[in-house]
């Protein structure tokens, strides 16, 4: 076996929001940044006829198919010999004929259940077909299956009765259990029968003792926002880490976090709550006060709100783009994305990989303007947010860097890429959203694309903004709600 081509990723599958995961996460995902694995914290809805236990199943089935070997691991497990590897420490005990290593059960350290039957809370996976069938096969026992012996835990009590006498000469257990799954494990530690609060404190111990307790409040406040609502909506969630790069996806929409959880942009700024708000406006109707329900964290409302909103085949000029926040949403329900950004950084490091992971999204280093010149451009430091035009600065706005960036107007773009329509335009620039209408008008006459534009930069925003769209096309509808002004053509 060639050790050094092979694709290895470790998964993790932490539903509900205990104060315990954000430590796991945050030691486990440091782990696969020194050693090069991928790493995925999925939080997927389980069924509800099910326990919770079970859904790592599906989990495994599902992360399985883009590695060479994935290894699982519950939500109360963490690498805690950093320097070994999994090439050095369980590929070699890996027999070529097996699909699957794991570790004894043992219940505890004093009273040695089960010995001899594999445990369900480390798992390591060979990517092939015969492994899918083994996971479909567990998937699909119930609790009234006849060979079912009713135990604690479930999912593991059909491991051992019901798929280990069928597959036990691919199923390899592995008896050195300190080395793996105990609770004084020298490489891969399992809090069992612990309650959540020892599960807690163990693992701050650990982080403290290592300097990188920082994370972990951060990355629970992350974890509250973005998990607590999906999973009471109903909607997939996961974490994906690939090397210093970190990924959210949520309802099949993936977009890119910047590294850093407890770096100043994540408590100055919510701009993920971009996506929970346009996710979450679609699967209630419109029926709940979205920015009521995201509170406190979201302020500036949805970029859909009633008849504006995107639908499949719409051709979206994101002004503003950012990471990819809105174009990631637009790409995902059916939508061709221009995306504009003027901050070279920011199109570089985040919204490129954004728009490659998404698809149908074309980006763009411009400014969106209203004439066709280089602008001096400034960028805040320490920040991903609130680069502008350096003619809108203030003599107190002393925290930018200066560069320059070649402004366009959209309705020069239009033509330049010989565009037959334009169905929607959102607009978050920074006070610059008149310039872009300004050079827009061909365009909002044209095809009166419907228009989601903030308006909390500049003071008299709501009436400039109005005056501009409807001086170019007087049918325009026009919604001021939020800290945002929203227009459509009546049909």
């Amino acid at each position: 076996m060639n050790m050094t081509d092979l694709r290895i990723k470790i998964v993790q599958y932490m539903h509900g929001n205990w104060n315990y995961f954000a430590w796991s996460e945050t030691i486990n995902r440091r782990y696969c940044e020194r050693h090069g694995y991928d790493y995925v914290v999925a939080s997927d809805q389980p069924r509800p006829d099910r326990h919770v236990s079970w859904h790592k199943i599906p989990v495994m089935l599902s992360e399985l198919t883009d590695c060479d070997f994935l290894l699982y691991l519950d939500a109360d497990c963490i690498f805690y010999g950093q320097e070994f590897t999994i090439e050095n420490e369980l590929l070699p005990f890996f027999e070529d004929s097996k699909l699957i290593l794991v570790p004894q059960d043992i219940g505890s350290e004093k009273e040695r259940w089960c010995v001899g039957s594999p445990c369900a809370g480390v798992i390591l996976l060979r990517n092939c077909r015969e492994t899918c069938d083994l996971l479909e096969m567990w998937d699909g026992v119930s609790e009234t299956h006849p060979e079912f012996c009713w135990d604690w835990p479930l999912e593991q009590t059909a491991l051992r009765d019901v798929v280990f006498p069928k597959f036990w000469e691919s199923i390899q257990v592995l008896d050195d259990y300190y080395l793996l799954q105990s609770r004084y494990g020298l490489y891969i530690r399992h809090y069992f029968l612990s309650s959540d609060e020892e599960r807690e404190k163990a693992m701050r111990t650990y982080c403290d003792a290592r300097g990188i307790a920082a994370d972990g409040h951060d990355a629970s406040c992350l974890r509250l926002r973005f998990e607590a609502l999906p999973a009471y909506y109903g909607l997939d969630f996961k974490h994906v880490y690939r090397g210093r790069d970190r990924y959210i996806e949520i309802d099949g929409i993936q977009f890119l976090h910047p590294y850093d959880p407890s770096a100043v942009y994540e408590a100055e700024y919510s701009l993920f709550d971009i996506v929970l708000s346009s996710v979450l406006s679609r699967i209630t109707n419109g029926s709940e006060d979205i920015c009521g329900v995201i509170e406190p964290y979201f302020s500036e409302g949805p970029y859909e709100y009633g008849e504006v909103r995107i639908e499949e085949g719409d051709v979206v000029f994101d002004c503003g783009a950012n990471v990819g926040l809105f174009s990631a949403v637009a790409s995902r329900y059916g939508a061709c994305v221009h995306a504009f950004e003027a901050a070279p950084r920011i199109v570089h490091n985040w919204l490129s990989k954004t728009a490659a992971m998404n698809g149908c999204i074309q980006t763009h280093n411009n400014a969106v303007w209203d004439k066709e010149e280089t602008l001096d451009f400034a960028f805040k430091k320490h920040h991903i947010g609130g680069s502008k035009c350096a003619k809108l600065l203030s003599d107190d706005d002393r925290d930018y860097e200066r560069y320059q960036v070649r402004a366009v107007t959209l309705d020069a773009f239009v033509e330049q890429q010989q565009l037959d329509r334009v169905d929607f335009i959102k607009a978050d620039i920074e006070g610059a959203e008149r310039n872009m209408l300004r050079g827009a008008q061909h365009i909002l006459k044209r095809f009166a694309p419907k228009l989601s534009l903030c308006t909390y930069h500049r003071p008299d925003d709501e009436q400039v903004l109005c005056d501009l769209i409807l001086a170019a096309n007087p049918d325009y509808v026009i919604t001021k709600k939020y800290k945002k002004l929203y227009a459509y053509m009546p049909k």
